[in-house]
């Protein structure tokens, strides 16, 4: 599996203390049967803490993983939020 680094942002808890984000998408290689494909994932980590959830084989398609992982930067979403936000997106 490799990992795409996308960004990190800064952001701020409830007291207001600054941590970062760094997001990625997960591309793991897989045989179709007729040929070899992609399926993405995605991940959020926080160097602060140590926390880390990573999410793969989401989709197969590279413009889904795209638009989930807009979405995901754009929100500020954490490692602890990540599953819900990936399940009610699917």
């Amino acid at each position: 599996m490799r990992e795409l680094q996308l960004q990190t942002q800064k952001l701020k808890d409830a007291q207001g203390r600054e941590f970062h984000c760094a997001y990625s998408i997960l591309i793991d290689d897989m045989d179709e049967g007729t040929g070899f494909g992609h399926s993405y994932g995605i991940g959020v980590s926080c160097p602060e803490t140590g926390e880390r959830c990573v999410i793969p084989h989401i989709t197969c398609v590279a413009s889904r993983i795209g638009e989930l992982s807009r979405l995901v930067v754009a929100g500020g979403v954490t490692p602890c939020a990540l599953r819900d936000v990936v399940e009610d997106w699917l």
